[in-house]
């Protein structure tokens, strides 16, 4: 039942997921971009989503903590698996939602990025960053 998968996928990404927006550079040109990644100590798990979904699982090492991995979703993926787990998210819903807000500004191949879709995309990274924030 797709439904079920759905959900328990919902619930593994918003237990142990994230949506970054990261800033790095290329050239000496700074640029942002959207990360969408879960991570977890039991990698058949994460294999399972890749093999669903297409991404990539690396082995994050674990010398002082649990060993642990990480599924990364690549931008084609993003959209797909944002848009599967969306209607079933509880905690990491706006998360995700501004995490497709930032696809939906994505320019085609080779255009550059304008003045207001770089400030755009600053606000959505602020407020992300706000959601991100540890809180006991």
């Amino acid at each position: 039942d797709e439904s079920w998968e759905a959900g328990w996928l919902a619930g593994l990404f918003d237990g142990e997921g994230h949506v970054t927006i990261c800033q790095n550079s290329l050239n000496g040109r700074k640029y942002l971009n959207v990360s969408v990644g879960i991570t977890n100590s039991y990698r058949p798990v994460l294999d399972w989503v890749r093999i669903e979904f297409g991404g990539n699982v690396y082995d994050q090492g674990g010398q002082r903590h649990r060993r642990c991995f990480q599924w990364v979703a690549k931008a084609d993926v993003m959209r797909r698996f944002l848009e599967a787990v969306l209607p079933k998210l509880r905690i990491k819903r706006r998360q995700a939602e501004i995490g497709l807000i930032f696809l939906d500004g994505m320019p085609t191949s080779g255009k550059r990025v304008t003045a207001e879709e770089e400030a755009r995309r600053e606000g959505l990274r602020a407020e992300l960053r706000l959601l991100n924030a540890y809180r006991n």
